[in-house]
């Protein structure tokens, strides 16, 4: 039963929003390709933070400055959100 979930949070998370999301049905998610759904890697979901250097420095250079600028923080969240078209 966990890898069907798994396999439904998966393509939910992939397809919501997009051309594939007519496909979200069981004849599709469990099907011939339902192996390779469950064991595909699915990159962890971005992680937003009130510190905007968190999501430009972090990734490359581990733990972040500690520089708080509440402006900026809230403009770079927007353009990731628009960048992710608003999902």
């Amino acid at each position: 039963m966990e890898d069907f979930q798994e396999v439904i949070n998966k393509k939910s998370r992939q397809w919501k929003g997009t051309d594939m999301a007519k496909y979200l049905r069981p004849e599709t998610l469990f099907g011939t390709k339902f192996d390779s759904y469950r064991n595909e890697y699915v990159s962890p979901p971005l992680k937003l933070s009130n510190n905007y250097n968190d999501a430009l420095y972090e990734p490359l250079h581990g733990q972040p400055p500690q520089v708080s600028d509440p402006e900026s923080a809230r403009v770079i969240e927007e353009a990731i959100d628009n960048a992710l078209g608003g999902q």
